[in-house]
């Protein structure tokens, strides 16, 4: 299943020992927001740390280009946005407030402060930290050249900056990296010139998904790095940083990793790169299999939808075509809008015996599955990797 490629170097340990992961390439792939891509990538694990990454290439670098070019944001719910469940509170909220209030209740960051939130898109993140740290000035930074319009609005926006980040003369409290770390090319060289950017008794915070639960992140063409706890762990100790917090639960299927400057430096746990290789073949298998299930399903009932409107259900939504007869979502701002061509209906709305896909990963699927179960439709799931 995987072939050794000696000519790129580990985007974690700098090691040319990356093993191709093969079949992987013939799969469609989709962008980070949420457009159908052709097939054709690249899927590597690291032989000697067992990091899961791309191979930056020319061929990513033209592909990545192409995706920024017409990038749209949360295009799905009007640039709103996903909500998820807080799992607190046991309510849905937007991602970044939940995000927000966790980082509160951490009690490690000071009561005024500046943050910088790189990739900072249409200010998502900004504006819930604008809504729970209320004497904090806030600071973003992306690839366009003028920010966002909405993001001038936030209560306590200071400043937009563009370009390269080493131009950066600031320092923060509070450096945030919400789903951004993995679209650099060079992650590694993107901390280090952030640690000298986190004031001496600041921290850095970063959300990326998390391969060990999530295997649609891999069908992300812009994403070049897929990080497990131990890889996120690892490329942040290189860059300088000490890990304060890495909590799995804060968000389902995500990673959520707080560190600072000056933290007791630990050791992560070490992967087994033959055994992780192993399980990424696996993952791909399994997306292989899902994609013919739905097809195979969407065939044999007339009345067929699926569940959700980002990465996973816009990957099985293309290779099914017009099989599909609308969405369904539970997400206000996305309900009663169009998507790919099919209109986006809330569970309650659904025709009765309607059979609905859960294109999710199996734990998240179940849960989906068991909250509306009272509804007279037939949920489908695949089974556990």
């Amino acid at each position: 299943m995987n072939h050794a490629i000696a000519k790129f170097p580990c985007q974690v340990c700098g090691m040319t020992a990356l093993n191709e992961v093969l079949g992987f390439a013939e799969l469609n792939r989709v962008t980070s927001d949420c457009k159908p891509f052709k097939c054709g990538g690249r899927l590597t694990v690291c032989g000697e740390c067992a990091a899961v990454q791309k191979i930056p290439n020319d061929q990513w670098l033209r592909e990545i280009s192409e995706i920024y070019l017409h990038y749209n944001v949360y295009s799905q719910g009007g640039g709103e946005e996903q909500i998820v469940l807080d799992s607190v509170t046991g309510k849905p909220k937007r991602r970044s407030v939940v995000l927000a209030s966790r980082l509160h209740e951490t009690n490690q960051l000071p009561d005024i402060g500046w943050l910088l939130d790189v990739g900072c898109g249409n200010g998502a993140t900004l504006r819930a930290f604008s809504d729970e740290f209320l004497t904090w000035k806030l600071y973003g930074h992306d690839l366009d050249v003028k920010p966002h319009e909405s993001i001038r609005k936030i209560p306590r926006f200071d400043r937009y900056f563009t370009g390269n980040l080493e131009n950066i003369d600031d320092k923060f409290h509070l450096v945030s990296m919400i789903h951004s770390l993995e679209h650099f090319q060079n992650p590694l060289s993107v901390l280090k010139i952030l640690h000298e950017k986190v004031h001496d008794d600041g921290h850095l915070f970063v959300e990326v998904c998390n391969v060990e639960e999530n295997p649609f992140d891999l069908l992300v063409a812009d994403h070049l790095m897929h990080f497990s706890p131990s890889s996120l762990e690892s490329i942040s100790i290189q860059a300088g940083f000490a890990m304060v917090k890495l909590e799995t639960s804060w968000i389902k299927k995500e990673l959520s990793m707080l560190s600072n400057l000056h933290g007791n430096q630990s050791t992560p746990l070490r992967l087994d790169p033959i055994r992780t290789l192993s399980e990424i073949a696996k993952k791909v298998r399994w997306l292989r299999q899902l994609k013919d299930t739905a097809l195979r399903a969407s065939q044999e009932n007339q009345n067929f939808g699926i569940f959700g409107t980002s990465i996973a259900a816009t990957w099985v939504a293309n290779y099914l075509g017009d099989e599909i007869k609308y969405f369904v979502d539970e997400d206000p701002s996305r309900t009663g809008r169009s998507y790919m061509g099919k209109p986006v209906l809330a569970p309650d709305n659904v025709p009765d015996s309607a059979t609905v896909f859960i294109a999710l990963s199996p734990k998240l699927a179940s849960a989906i599955r068991e909250r509306l179960s009272y509804l007279p439709l037939k949920f489908l799931q695949m089974p556990a990797l």
